[in-house]
């Protein structure tokens, strides 16, 4: 799991956005591209375990909030549910339970 985490944390750190005036301001879709898939990685593994492990999920989270925040161009307080809404995205919770599901449809 702790593999799991450190993978996401390598996209989490190349989509936080640069300030204004640097190159690179607007990112590109293969970023968040980049960050979605490393989310989705291995994610049914954390299916099913104890409360006790809720932090890898936690950290899952967090990465795709900030991608979220990113596309939109939203500030740190806004609310990420809407956000999430709006692109269409689960939360890891849930997306976890939705790759489990094609799976077995498969």
């Amino acid at each position: 799991m702790k593999h799991h985490i450190s993978i996401t944390s390598l996209p989490y750190a190349s989509i936080s956005a640069p300030r204004q005036g640097q190159p690179g301001h607007h990112k590109a879709a293969s970023d968040i591209a980049r960050t979605e898939y490393s989310i989705d990685y291995c994610n049914t593994a954390l299916a099913g375990l104890p409360a006790s492990t809720i932090a890898a999920l936690c950290t899952l989270q967090r990465v795709q909030n900030a991608a979220a925040r990113l596309v939109l161009r939203l500030d740190r307080r806004s609310h990420i549910t809407a956000a999430l809404h709006e692109l269409h995205w689960l939360p890891v919770k849930y997306r976890i339970q939705f790759n489990i599901a094609v799976f077995m449809h498969q």
